[in-house]
């Protein structure tokens, strides 16, 4: 069996579509130390979202165990790459280093792992903290950029021109979201853009239902986590849902 093989994992945002950054960085570290990358692994995914929906993570995942040789090290960029919640990154961590049996190397992080092995979970800690604080970050800066570009009348509000000119059509649309129906589906149906659809159950729907629906698997969600988050001049409810049919997560602002 090699000791010196390794399988890279590369995640960039939808809004950052620019991958060859991260691969330069682990081909340069991973060559100066003799390690060859046997398989490249790319998601363009939202860092936010869970394992379930990353599909080169999952066949990275899959693949590794039928590899003959298997490899030694799994690489990434840093531990953002990974998640960018606490929760879900030693879920990943756990797979990867007890599952998998392979050594985790952010390259870009390691040298904050040159300690005791003591103190070595306490820093992985931190830096999946300091990652789930610069993902609540950079929400928070999307939203105040939106806050502004609706006040500025550069983003029309979906719901409320709906409530003005259609409004049986928001009716019909719920309609379809409480049976279970997909939201690609509904979007097709009515004409419209998926994320029309999307705000639309997020912003009219929801607050009209008692119970809560996978955009998924059209399953009941449940209660997962609730928090306060502070405007300002308001305070608002963030609520996190869980599907426990298909791992699907939704965040909700109220």
């Amino acid at each position: 069996m090699s000791t010196r093989s390794a399988v890279a994992y590369i995640r960039v945002s939808t809004v950052e579509q620019d991958e060859e950054t991260q691969i330069r960085e682990i081909s340069d570290w991973a060559e100066r130390r003799g390690i060859n990358i046997v398989r490249w692994y790319i998601d363009k995914i939202s860092g936010a979202l869970n394992m379930e929906k990353r599909p080169m993570l999952r066949r990275l995942i899959n693949d590794v165990p039928l590899m003959n040789p298997r490899p030694v090290f799994f690489l990434t960029y840093d531990i953002s790459r990974l998640a960018r919640s606490i929760e879900e990154f030693f879920k990943i961590l756990h797979i990867i280093e007890n599952e998998l049996n392979l050594v985790f190397i952010p390259v870009k992080d390691l040298s904050m792992f040159n300690i005791s092995p003591e103190l070595r979970p306490v820093m992985r800690a931190l830096l999946a903290t300091f990652a789930a604080l610069e993902r609540e970050l950079i929400r928070r800066r999307v939203h105040d950029s939106m806050v502004r570009a609706r006040r500025d009348g550069k983003i029309v509000n979906i719901v409320e021109r709906l409530e003005r000119e259609n409004p049986s059509m928001l009716i019909e649309l719920c309609r379809d979201y409480s049976t279970g129906t997909p939201l690609r589906t509904i979007a097709r149906r009515r004409g419209l853009s998926y994320y029309a659809v999307w705000r639309i159950v997020n912003t009219y729907c929801r607050k009209n239902m008692n119970t809560r629906t996978c955009t998924r698997c059209g399953h009941r969600m449940v209660l997962e986590d609730r928090s306060i988050i502070d405007m300002g001049d308001r305070v608002r409810i963030r609520e996190v849902y869980y599907c426990r049919n298909c791992g699907n997560r939704i965040e909700i602002e109220v």
